[in-house]
């Protein structure tokens, strides 16, 4: 007896075979070949079987795996202005997963994809490089060409003033006046900055000649969140006092540190200028050979109130006028 396409379309078993065929593979299938061209008939059907209706659903949010490159190439160039390596790789991660999603989605997306149990962990991702990204967009490098009389009233909590007064000996290969010049001193900072990580000389002054004073503007950036601190530095060479110094004169060093965004610090700058004026007093007694009175000076190193004005001197920028 002949069955016709009626009677087969009839039958409640075939319609259900029919219904089901490509949600998941026949284990007993022989159809998929394994000759020439087999493997690519192989893994088109196994795609179909265990993706079927996910290649008819729309894409997710098509606008949004090109905007994650954007925001990726903006992150990275951004940090690697700011010399933050942690925000450098972010970026490099965020481009790279823009590329790879969108050149799956533009393929073929997988059921997981499709159903959207992947967009929570895209958008939180989207999310945390817009934060890092507005961060570097509000805070932009101001200009310094001395240090404040006092630090903001808004920012008291969130600045530090250290200030150290140690003796100019000669060094072993003085200059004209017999004394440590301020080339030597934006060596050691420089030398300082080199070896702290997110720490750029952003600019300072003079840069020739053989002044008795210099002003350094440094910025400091965090690890991951890239918060931005502006560091400035001022060293002055003064004539000594009747006493032991009146012939080799003293080294006046006065460090600011202060935050851009948010109100306190804790704590960061002032251990950030510790650090430096510690380092500067152990290149000074490297460089003058007076390695025995270290432990001294940095016993020396007092903290200024920072909404009171410096009573101090504050040489002046000559290129300012």
């Amino acid at each position: 007896m002949q069955i016709g396409p009626d009677c087969e379309s009839a039958s409640p078993r075939r319609r259900s075979m029919v219904r089901h065929r490509g949600k998941s593979p026949d284990v007993g299938d022989t159809s998929l070949e394994t000759g020439n061209g087999g493997y690519l008939a192989s893994f088109s059907k196994l795609s179909d079987a265990l993706h079927g209706d996910a290649l008819h659903r729309k894409p997710f949010h098509p606008t949004l795996l090109p905007l994650l490159g954007l925001l990726g190439a903006l992150q990275l160039w951004l940090a690697a202005e700011w010399g933050n390596p942690s925000g450098v790789a972010i970026g490099c991660c965020a481009v790279l997963l823009g590329l790879g999603l969108q050149l799956l989605q533009w393929g073929a997306r997988t059921r997981a994809w499709a159903d959207g149990r992947g967009s929570g962990l895209l958008k939180g991702f989207v999310v945390l490089l817009g934060l890092l990204l507005l961060i570097r967009i509000a805070s932009p490098d101001p200009y310094y060409d001395r240090i404040p009389e006092t630090c903001a009233l808004a920012k008291a909590q969130g600045c530090s003033r250290l200030s150290v007064v140690v003796p100019n000996v000669p060094n072993p290969n003085p200059p004209p006046d017999g004394r440590i010049a301020i080339q030597d001193i934006a060596s050691m900072v420089q030398r300082w900055a080199a070896r702290q990580r997110g720490v750029t000389v952003l600019h300072q002054w003079p840069t020739v000649g053989s002044p008795t004073a210099m002003f350094m503007h440094l910025r400091a950036v965090s690890a991951f969140w890239g918060f931005a601190d502006d560091v400035l530095l001022t060293v002055e060479l003064r004539e000594g006092h009747k006493g032991e110094h009146a012939r080799a004169g003293l080294v006046y060093i006065l460090g600011h540190s202060q935050l851009r965004i948010g109100k306190s610090d804790f704590g960061v700058n002032e251990a950030r200028l510790r650090n430096l004026l510690s380092d500067l007093l152990d290149d000074i007694a490297a460089l003058s050979g007076n390695g025995d009175d270290v432990q001294k000076w940095r016993a020396e190193i007092y903290g200024l109130k920072g909404l009171r004005p410096i009573k101090a001197k504050i040489p002046e920028n000559p290129l300012r006028h």
